[in-house]
């Protein structure tokens, strides 16, 4: 799973990528949480990713808010578990990087 990173006020885009075999369906849940961004930062989101035969990656979609504060880069992160049909999860945490777009209001 790879690391996203967006201005406030767009998407994170989060890509899942399934190694392996390529005859069988797998599953397997994803959800945010807050590192030093808060749920006032970004949309939280949860669900499960479903991996058909013919694919191999999947992407995950956060939305970053847009707000009017002077801040740092904040972080999120997005979490994998339950993987079902014999899949295994190599990274299960991926970093979400917002950055300010206030400057100096």
């Amino acid at each position: 799973m790879s690391d996203a990173s967006a201005n406030e006020g767009e998407s994170l885009l989060f890509t899942v990528t399934k190694t392996g075999s390529t005859s069988s369906t797998y599953t397997l849940d994803y959800a945010t949480a807050p590192g030093t961004a808060s749920t006032a930062d970004y949309t939280t989101k949860s669900g499960t990713l479903t991996f058909r035969p013919s694919d191999t990656s999947l992407t995950v979609s956060v939305q970053a808010k847009l707000d009017i504060k002077t801040e740092s880069t904040e972080v999120f992160y997005l979490n994998l578990s339950s993987p079902s049909g014999g899949a295994t999860i190599t990274r299960s945490q991926a970093v979400g990087s917002i950055y300010d777009v206030c400057g100096t209001c």
